[in-house]
């Protein structure tokens, strides 16, 4: 085998290592709009769980008709929260407002509770896509200018796109070292056949 097909392999085990897939949640299961989405769904199989999180569908939502709004409580309008169990790097988010000109926040926080981005929409955009980055542990959504049980203060969001977080090193450094040493050897090889 020569030089140049042993590196070609090892740099191919290598970037097929360290890459993450990214994972698309938009909603359109057949579940009945107003349910809460709970621990036992399917969802949990991409390491995503939900609070004060309800399915909706709206065919004023320009994305695919289906998603998912925080819900409300005796005091007003409930904080949607989505955990990610493994943690992850970025998180793209189609929204959609049920009213126009509301304003609302999407926060992405780390483990330790600390924000790492966020976003606010404070025009009378009604629908759009944002982008979070950073060590993400868990999002918060919610309307920021209806507070009182008695208006109708909803955000959807239609579709998730996320990674799988950071590769760990121990899993990849397995990968790295397997290769370097045969890079290594091919070159030794190489050498001693000269």
């Amino acid at each position: 085998m020569n030089f140049k097909t042993l590196f070609a392999i090892a740099f191919t085990t290598i970037v097929a290592a360290t890459g993450a897939n990214a994972t698309t949640i938009d909603f359109t299961e057949p579940e009945f709009p107003g349910n809460l989405v709970d621990g036992s769904n399917e969802y949990a199989a991409y390491g995503v769980e939900f609070t004060d999180v309800y399915y909706y569908f709206d065919d004023r939502d320009p994305f695919d008709e289906y998603g998912i709004t925080n819900g409300d409580t005796d005091t007003g309008v409930a904080t949607g929260r989505i955990d990610f169990t493994g943690g992850i790097g970025s998180l793209t988010v189609d929204w959609f407002e049920f009213l126009s000109g509301q304003q609302f926040a999407i926060e992405a926080y780390d483990s330790g509770g600390a924000l790492v981005d966020s976003f606010v929409n404070m025009t009378a955009a009604e629908s759009g896509t944002t982008s979070l980055t950073g060590a993400i542990a868990y999002v918060l959504f919610y309307d920021a200018l209806f507070a009182t049980e008695d208006t109708f203060g909803y955000v959807g969001l239609s579709t998730l796109i996320f990674d799988g977080g950071e590769v760990p090193v121990p899993a990849a450094l397995p990968l790295l070292l397997s290769g370097l040493a045969g890079l290594g050897l091919a070159s030794r090889r190489r050498k001693h056949s000269a």
